[in-house]
């Protein structure tokens, strides 16, 4: 059978080690989301610059 490792044997983790963690994940999955974020931005501005109807009083004369 396998040996039940009691709590005390295991390492603690430093705060330090938590504090690195929490960094690399915030700098895999962070700038992604930005990037999303400004590209569904920039297509909404597109499109309603894109699909904006003209006045409808236009005139040419001076």
């Amino acid at each position: 059978m396998a040996d039940l490792i009691e709590e005390d044997e295991l390492p603690k983790a430093s705060l330090f080690k938590r504090w690195q963690a929490i960094a690399r994940a915030t700098i895999l999955f962070v700038p992604p989301i930005i990037s999303i974020g400004c590209a569904i931005t920039v297509g909404y501005f597109t499109y309603m610059i894109a699909n904006k109807k003209p006045p409808s009083t236009c005139s040419t004369a001076p």
